[in-house]
């Protein structure tokens, strides 16, 4: 109580309720997609909308199921995850660079997720097929004619409307 470093923590007193606590949060979202891939290689924000949609479309296309629960919206330059651009739009056009303790926090919680092995090895294909495409090289390989963000973007018409799973799954079975 009386020191200030303590502040926003939580105390448990009954170790079950703490251990039961814990094992629910592996629920993968995107911002830790996003910590991952940076993990891996620096991008700006756009590139690395991106590159999780990319990998997302792999993991679809691979396992038949998402990689996350949340849905992409039609913007502008491409696929958004509107939470991923507002944590990391501060960065403007300059690479992310995440700290030590975010990068020790995401590993630990995606090595809880039962598949993670396979979210893994999928980010690292997508970084091998992406990773070194300029940002404008990604927006237009997600502009492409016929993509679920052209379809649902529609010249602006659709502008920030989510872009459902299904309509992803049915461009990759093209």
């Amino acid at each position: 109580e009386y020191d200030g470093y303590f502040k926003n923590i939580e105390y448990y007193e009954d170790i079950d309720e703490f251990i039961e606590l814990i094992s629910e949060d592996t629920t993968i979202r995107p911002i830790d997609i996003a910590k991952v891939i940076l993990c891996k290689k620096s991008f700006t924000h756009l590139e690395l909308e991106k590159i999780m949609y990319f990998s997302y479309c792999e993991y679809l296309r691979e396992y038949h199921s998402p990689m996350f629960l949340e849905e992409f919206e039609a913007w502008r330059y491409g696929p958004v995850i509107p939470e991923v651009y507002h944590e990391f739009k501060k960065y403007s056009r300059s690479k992310i660079k995440i700290n030590d303790k975010d990068k020790l926090l995401v590993w630990s919680k995606i090595m809880k997720f039962k598949s993670y092995d396979k979210l893994l090895r999928v980010i690292d294909k997508t970084l091998e097929e992406y990773g070194k495409c300029t940002a404008r090289q990604l927006v237009d390989k997600s502009h492409e004619k016929d993509s679920p963000w052209y379809i649902v973007y529609r010249d602006g018409e659709g502008k920030n409307n989510k872009i459902p799973k299904e309509l992803i799954e049915e461009f990759l079975e093209k």
